[in-house]
């Protein structure tokens, strides 16, 4: 192969690559770290389980504050999970804007975690 031709495959190869991308973009979520985590699991057990063994650690995300509730919500391990797991991660995710590793598994043990802690701070005055 001479120069000329090595430079028009080259060139052939760029057009091809920027043509596909393109017409099949990447959706721009599926470009977040937090989505990519939870697509790795098919069950929010197991990533309780990975949480517990300190195989995962929130803190990388959200500039050190966690994952997006959002992201979660849009998750299939947040849409499979029982209805109160879903409504305690819905209830953390409101408390700190953000949802961390703690606050996940604390919903998965016990799902009227934040409930009953919340309860009892507002009731303690009394």
């Amino acid at each position: 192969m001479n120069r000329k031709q090595l430079s028009t495959t080259k060139f052939l190869l760029v057009v091809g690559i920027i043509a596909s991308v393109i017409n099949n973009p990447l959706p721009i979520q599926g470009l977040h770290k937090e989505t990519a985590l939870l697509k790795k699991y098919d069950k929010l057990e197991d990533l309780v389980n990975d949480i517990k063994h300190g195989k995962v650690n929130f803190k990388k995300y959200r500039n050190n504050d966690g994952i997006s509730p959002a992201v979660m919500k849009d998750s299939q391990i947040y849409k499979e999970a029982d209805k109160n797991i879903q409504d305690c991660i819905d209830f953390a995710g409101k408390i700190g804007n953000n949802l961390g590793d703690r606050e996940i598994v604390h919903c998965f043990d016990d799902s009227n975690y934040y409930k009953n802690k919340n309860f009892n701070a507002n009731h303690t005055s009394f």
